[in-house]
């Protein structure tokens, strides 16, 4: 089975370094690092999960792939770690708000 790098390069029919070249020009240079992390202005500070009501810290936003009944899709995740510790919980980047002033 072919890795998500190479699969992903072959759909820009490129190279899995030029299509991560050519994805962070696209998005401004966003990306922080490997594996669909984003930077973020919240990252590191405590953070409110509106749909559930969690606050921890946001630990990181992630842009993944998801499966729909048609096809698959991109979405841009946040992952927030309860203040009182344990697993870091999934939500979608548009749910949080920041707890703190900036």
């Amino acid at each position: 089975m072919a890795s998500w790098a190479s699969r992903w390069a072959c759909n820009w029919g490129a190279t899995a370094a030029e299509a991560w070249a050519r994805s962070r020009r696209r998005h401004g240079g966003l990306w922080s690092g490997g594996l669909g992390h984003e930077a973020h202005p919240l990252l590191g500070r405590r953070v409110r999960d509106i749909a559930s009501g969690t606050e921890g810290e946001l630990m990181a936003v992630v842009r993944e792939e998801v499966a729909t009944h048609t096809g698959p899709c991109w979405t841009r995740r946040a992952y927030i770690r309860p203040e009182a510790g344990g697993r870091e919980l999934p939500t979608a980047l548009g749910n949080i708000e920041p707890l703190e002033a900036p």
